[in-house]
């Protein structure tokens, strides 16, 4: 297994199995649980934020979630919901494979949902089965079961010993196939000469070579866990240290803008502040140098370039150059730069009336 954090997990549930079958049970509840909350952090980290903040949005409701269902609910919505328009191209690969539906029962995917299926009608627990299986519809099924046993409800001992060794194939046939959890991962930590300890979450990280190079550590990343897809993507929802002594995920329980977080690995629980989560997600405003949706005569001219709003500061030196190169015919073109904010759009209201 490439994951460290699987691997450390697994062993865990497989000392269990030496105790009694309840136990055993609870532990791969545990793990499924875990991993769970693994693949939607990996996806998480995969959104852009743009107009409509998807990722914040993403990452807001599960350190804020109250329960195993806001997670299924965002893995879904990044799947085939409006999440979905926010995932970058590199990790939309790996979303693919987690909503695919399999109709033949041939593939491992189909296998883990009939296995899972089995637990669910051992237990007598309803469920709306599918003729299309896909790892989203586990999942589903996985957070059925786990609130009608450890979650919200209770199991029945005597059929706990029949159930576990389904349970057991079931999840670890999709541990042992999955694409996401073997994506290049590892936490990143800045010593005070600027060079970076890369410490390997999964066997492999390649992709994380470059920021060893001193010519990079100008990007200057802060301390925390990263995932590769097109570039490095800081995965907000998983806590741990350089050296991967223990590793935690959000587990809701918030109070006093705290957020406990979790490690199934340890079974410790700590608790973090939210001022980085502590505002609702909205939609944000439109920029006000955003250009019209559409032409308008502008003087002499048409154009979609929107009136100055609040206070102009001019900058008189940099104006006159701009005019004289306007006014000379060999600059057909001339482009702005500089950085937000530096009234650049402002300008070119201003220009059009100094033209006209």
């Amino acid at each position: 297994m490439k994951n460290i954090i699987l691997r450390r997990m697994k062993e865990r549930v497989e000392r269990s199995r030496e105790a009694s079958d309840g136990e055993y049970f609870d532990e791969l509840l545990l793990l499924a649980e875990l991993l769970l909350k693994l693949v939607t952090s990996y996806l998480v980290a995969g959104l852009t934020n743009g107009r409509q903040r998807g990722r914040y949005t993403a990452e807001y409701r599960l350190m804020h979630a109250k329960g195993l269902g806001v997670w299924d609910d965002v893995l879904g919505n990044i799947l085939g919901g409006t999440l979905s328009t926010h995932i970058v191209h590199e990790c939309s690969i790996y979303a693919a494979e987690l909503s695919k539906k399999i109709t033949a029962n041939t593939s491992w995917q189909y296998e883990a949902c009939e296995k899972i299926e089995v637990v669910l009608s051992k237990l007598n627990i309803e469920y709306n089965g599918q003729p299309k299986k896909s790892l989203r519809y586990w999942f589903s099924l996985f957070v059925l079961l786990r609130n009608k046993t450890k979650g919200h409800g209770a199991y029945r001992k005597g059929v706990i010993s029949s159930i576990c060794k389904y349970f057991c194939e079931s999840l670890y046939i999709i541990i042992d196939n999955i694409s996401i959890i073997n994506v290049d991962c590892a936490h990143l930590y800045q010593s005070i000469n600027h060079k970076y300890r890369v410490t390997k979450i999964t066997d492999s990280c390649d992709k994380f070579s470059f920021v060893k190079d001193k010519k990079d550590n100008i990007r200057s990343y802060q301390d925390g866990v990263y995932i590769y897809y097109d570039k490095l993507r800081q995965i907000n929802l998983i806590d741990t240290d350089q050296d991967l002594s223990d590793i935690f995920f959000p587990n809701g329980k918030v109070s006093m803008n705290l957020c406990e977080m979790i490690s199934y690995i340890s079974g410790d629980i700590k608790r973090i502040s939210l001022d980085k989560y502590s505002i609702p997600p909205s939609q944000l405003p439109p920029s006000e140098t955003y250009g019209l949706d559409g032409l308008e005569v502008q003087g002499n001219f048409y154009g979609n370039i929107p009136d100055i709003k609040g206070v102009y500061v001019s900058r008189k030196g940099l104006e006159e150059e701009i005019d004289s190169i306007l006014l000379d015919h060999r600059n057909p073109v001339i482009t702005l730069s500089g950085r937000g904010g530096d009234w650049k759009n402002n300008y070119n209201s201003i220009c059009i009336k100094k033209i006209n």
